[in-house]
This record gives C-alpha cells, sequence and structure tokens, in this order.
C-alpha cells in the first residue's frame, strides 16, 4: 500500500504542479506568501519519506530519492512559521529514521557511498532537530542493524560513530 500512495503523490504533483521525475517538488515561488502551500508540499515530503520508512522496496535508487528529496523539501520548510516548521521537521526525521533503519537492513549494498551519506544525513538532522536526543538512540540502533548482519559492516560502524562524535 505504501508504494500504491507514493505512486499517487507523484500523480498528484504532476497534476498540480507540473512536476517531473527527476525532480519531486517544484522550486520554491519567492513571490507567493501562500503557507497553505508551503505546508501542503511539505507534507508531501513527509508522507514519502514515511512511505519510504514503511516500503519493502529496497532498492538503491529508492533511497537515493529520498536524500534528494530531503535536500528539496529544506527550502520549502525555511517558509513555514517555527510552529509548523517543528512539526513537520520533527516528523521528518522521525521518518528518515526508520527510513534509514529500513535500508541498513538489507542483505547487501551496493553502493558504500549512498549508505554511508544516508546514516550520515539521518544522524545530522536528527542532530538539527527539536528531537535530538534521540540522536545516540538512532545511532544505536543502526550499528545494532549492522552487527546483526553476517556481512563485515564494521566500516559502516566507525563511519556511524564518527559522525555522533562530530555531531555533539
Amino acid at each position: 500500500m505504501f508504494r500504491e500512495a507514493e505512486v499517487e503523490v507523484f500523480k498528484l504533483l504532476e497534476k498540480v504542479h507540473g512536476v517531473k521525475k527527476k525532480k519531486t517538488l517544484p522550486e520554491i515561488d519567492k513571490s507567493s506568501d501562500d503557507s497553505g502551500l508551503f505546508v501542503v508540499f511539505v507534507e508531501i515530503a513527509v508522507t514519502l519519506v514515511r512511505c519510504a520508512s514503511m516500503a519493502s522496496d529496497k532498492d538503491d535508487g529508492y533511497f537515493r530519492r529520498v536524500l534528494h528529496l530531503m535536500d528539496e523539501v529544506k527550502p520549502w520548510l525555511r517558509e513555514l512559521d517555527s510552529n509548523s516548521y517543528e512539526k513537520f521537521h520533527k516528523v521528518l526525521v522521525y521518518n528518515l529514521g526508520k527510513c534509514a533503519l529500513n535500508f541498513l537492513e538489507k542483505t547487501s549494498f551496493s553502493d558504500k557511498d549512498l549508505v554511508i551519506t544516508f546514516c550520515r544525513k539521518t544522524l545530522i538532522e536528527y542532530a538539527k532537530s527539536s528531537i535530538k536526543d534521540q540522536l545516540f538512540k538512532v545511532a544505536k540502533r543502526m550499528c545494532s542493524v549492522l552487527f546483526m548482519s553476517e556481512e563485515d559492516r564494521l566500516s559502516y560502524i566507525m563511519d556511524i560513530l564518527d559522525c555522533v562524535a562530530r555531531e555533539i
């Protein structure tokens, strides 16, 4: 169902704003002051990250799109009032953490840089959020998933720990 929800969101984006597949969200119109529109696009981003955190599809391209989406949503988030920003960023970061754990549960990784980038992005977003007190918990869960793997993933664990050390 999460895959279906994602497909519907992309159809909606294409209809409403003519968004093409390469970019998930449209460029922000600086002349617009429609806060309702800002909220809609941030909610779409939150929904897509939530879908990714629950999806059984574990293709590298899928997670690469989530990383791009996190970059695309930043200008939209900045346009929100502080209460809305806090609310949406918190949910976005929480779901990004779940998505990272979903990604790490893959049996094998074809792109080590993507894994490291995804984990770092997640931990950095946690450190910048109102739920930064969860940073260590998420890092611990990431490391636990990697420890349980049959493959040697010590380098990933070291990178996660390095990222945590830099963020504290």
